[in-house]
């Protein structure tokens, strides 16, 4: 938020209970400019059914009209609202029960994702390409609704959106380059300036029926005509947000532009050169690093600067005065890692009881 150019401070607390009484105490304040920005999804589902009232959920959530609040971290929720506004996305039903759902992959064309309707990361996400394909999906009970989608061939597209009272107000736009895992979080992404924006009407259409009032991360998808797809929408801030003012673009001057009753026009980063920018996340290429136990690779990303050139980024690398620091820090607890993976299976559950790996990770980035 900082970096996005707004006075922002964190806010420390246990649970979804102290969430919403915090949430309570600073709207009863009257805070018409506050954003209360949540950092996860579960939370903003769970704090939904805590008996808030609609108006009260509409203030504290971003966003500001009732029909919006059934997209609060449910890809269910997110399948029946384009459904009920006409958003494009790809061909979707929703199953109810483990009958239903049989019922539905009996009559759906293949290949086809399984989506359940919670969790990040790619949980819950299965991807059948024929009908018995359906043997190896998990799901309890427990897991239903589920959303049955079209899988499209296509690159990942994503957006990272800023709305202001319904308005599309700013947008960048990226193509996945790597994953930590399939359907996993990015590590690094082409950023580009299309020729083809019609996905823009499509953003505006979404804020404009939820009223969204803050940052939202989109994944679209390009069919074969080049009409684009809403694949998903967390009405959160990720990872590559913080972006915004990297390309030039100042959230808090479209903001008080809005605020003073001014009609905006979306801005997007139109100096991005046509070849894009490749732009690495480097924590989670090193964590990608770690998992697979690649020390070569490890060792590329540990030392790595901000710019490798003109058109390649890499974002939480360090400045040249604590790179070597910084460096020695993350070749320690790749050694430490390694010795702890040698270690008995008892002394790792005795470490992670007394929270020791924690403490250690955190003497080392500290």
């Amino acid at each position: 938020m900082n970096q996005s150019g707004f006075d922002a401070r964190i806010i420390k607390l246990k649970n979804v209970a102290e969430i919403k009484e915090k949430a309570l105490e600073i709207f009863d304040r009257d805070k018409a400019d506050t954003f209360l920005v949540f950092s996860d999804d579960d939370h903003m589902y769970q704090l939904a059914r805590m008996g808030l009232t609609q108006e009260q959920q509409c203030a504290i959530f971003p966003t500001k009209k009732a029909s919006g609040l059934q997209l609060l971290g449910s890809k269910v929720g997110l399948t029946k609202f384009c459904n009920e506004h006409a958003i494009s996305h790809p061909q979707s039903i929703v199953a109810d029960s483990p009958e239903e759902l049989k019922v539905v992959l009996n009559n759906f064309a293949y290949p086809l994702f399984i989506k359940g309707d919670r969790g990040g990361g790619g949980a819950l996400v299965f991807n059948l390409l024929k009908r018995g394909d359906f043997d190896q999906v998990k799901l309890a009970a427990g897991d239903f609704p589920v959303v049955v989608q079209e899988a499209i061939e296509s690159p990942l597209i994503s957006i990272e959106a800023f709305y202001a009272h319904g308005q599309l107000v700013a947008w960048i736009y990226s193509e996945e380059l790597g994953s930590i895992s399939k359907f996993g979080p990015n590590y690094a992404r082409s950023y580009l300036n299309p020729d083809n924006k019609s996905f823009v009407p499509t953003l505006q259409l979404l804020g404009g029926h939820a009223g969204l009032h803050g940052f939202v991360n989109c994944a679209l998808l390009r069919d074969v005509d080049g009409n684009y797809l809403l694949f998903e929408a967390d009405l959160r801030p990720n990872a590559w947000h913080y972006l915004f003012r990297h390309f030039g673009i100042d959230l808090k001057s479209v903001m008080d532009s809005v605020a003073a009753g001014n009609k905006v026009v979306p801005l997007f980063p139109s100096a991005i050169p046509p070849e894009g920018i490749e732009l690495r996340l480097r924590s989670r290429e090193i964590l990608l690093a770690m998992a697979t136990k690649d020390f070569r690779r490890y060792m590329q990303v540990v030392l790595q600067w901000r710019q490798v050139d003109r058109n390649r980024w890499v974002a939480g690398a360090p400045d040249s005065s604590g790179r070597f620091i910084a460096a020695a820090k993350l070749i320690l607890m790749f050694v430490l890692k390694r010795v702890f993976d040698l270690m008995p299976a008892s002394f790792i559950s005795w470490a992670k009881s007394r929270r020791l790996t924690g403490r250690i990770a955190w003497r080392l980035l500290g």
